[in-house]
């Protein structure tokens, strides 16, 4: 796993645990055995780094929860297919749902970049189960 990933994982760990304000480039250096020097390598800065926590959360939900929204079943099953999807991630990666819950109340710019990020996934999901509704099947 190259330091940039282990960084990543680090951080979605302290952030879920200890929350944003808990979190410092030297704690996280300290977890993956790095410097902070080689965190600022990665990441310009804390901001920089919670953004890059996020994008990989995001790319990491967007994954499962895209492909069981764009199965061909629909109705209970394609809600069924959702929630399962959800709680996938959260049984397998709890901590990608603390730091999301973190990074939320966090306020701008890293809660907003949150905000932009989910809004197309959540688009989609809300999309998909209208189009359920409008064709009677929920």
């Amino acid at each position: 796993m190259s330091t940039r990933a282990r960084v990543l994982d680090a951080a979605t760990a302290a952030i879920a645990q200890r929350g944003v304000g808990g979190t410092s480039l030297a704690a996280v250096a300290e977890d993956v055995g790095v410097t902070k020097a080689a965190v600022l390598y990665h990441f310009d800065s804390k901001t920089d780094l919670v953004r890059g926590v996020v994008d990989a959360a995001i790319d990491e939900l967007e994954v499962e929860l895209r492909g069981a929204i764009t199965q061909g079943e629909r109705g209970w099953p394609a809600v069924e297919r959702l929630v399962r999807a959800a709680f996938s991630i959260a049984a397998r990666r709890p901590e990608v749902l603390g730091l999301l819950r973190e990074v939320a109340r966090q306020g701008p710019p890293v809660a907003t970049h949150l905000a932009l990020r989910l809004r197309p996934l959540l688009d989609a999901a809300a999309r998909r189960l209208r189009e359920d509704m409008d064709d009677g099947l929920l």
